[in-house]
């Protein structure tokens, strides 16, 4: 991808590929991903879904059960990632790619392929830095007080697709944010608009698990 091209693409043009991943746990270097969706868009525009289960070959701990509702039963026998590769690849490439905590799921998606030897690369956008930037009046910037604030409706919460399709819309509403109240007007002013991430302190627990946050 040109970078001078790509910073000066107007957002109209943009193209954006939502990502978001259930793992097995939280490292990305010794845990797998084992379902992925992705949300294609064009500006604030969604023109594609598509979403996988995959084998992650290895245990799912009963926590990540709790989180997610998947457990061995519902990935095991299912294509590893290796299968899913190229049709991965093809959907993110020559697009920005966007999450919610992106450093997360890029992250993942990274050490799936570097396991393959194929090194990964993309723009990237996080939709947590971007609502610190826009929304700066928000105490609270995980995907379900984002959800609340704009009146989004997650069904089965904590999975890949319908988290993927709810940062997406966020993504079009901040887009909306940030060229009606900031000017923005390419890829290069959305992506300075992006803030650091609020310390851990601040997000919320999740239930059961001390020293796990949400997204």
């Amino acid at each position: 991808m040109n970078v001078n091209k790509l910073l000066q693409t107007p957002l109209s043009e943009l193209d954006f590929s939502v990502v978001d991943v259930e793992t097995t746990g939280m490292s990305a270097q010794f845990n797998r991903i084992m379902d992925i969706g992705i949300v294609k868009m064009r500006g604030s525009i969604i023109v594609d879904r598509w979403q996988a289960l995959i084998d992650p070959k290895q245990d799912v701990p009963y926590w990540i059960t709790f989180y997610t509702h998947l457990s061995n039963t519902h990935v095991k026998g299912q294509p590893s990632f290796d299968k899913f590769a190229p049709k991965i690849l093809e959907l993110l490439s020559e697009s920005v790619f966007v999450a919610h905590n992106v450093s997360f799921d890029y992250g993942f998606v990274e050490s799936e392929y570097k396991r393959l030897g194929v090194r990964f690369e993309a723009p990237k956008i996080c939709t947590v830095k971007l609502g610190r930037g826009l929304l700066p009046q928000l105490s609270s910037l995980n995907l379900d007080s984002l959800s609340k604030h704009y009146n989004i409706e997650i069904t089965d919460r904590h999975r890949a697709l319908p988290d993927a399709e709810a940062t997406a819309i966020v993504l079009s509403k901040f887009i909306d944010v940030a060229q009606k109240d900031f000017g923005a007007k390419n890829f290069m002013d959305l992506s300075k608009l992006q803030r650091a991430y609020m310390p851990f302190s601040r997000g919320r627990r999740l239930g059961g698990f001390p020293n796990l946050f949400t997204k």
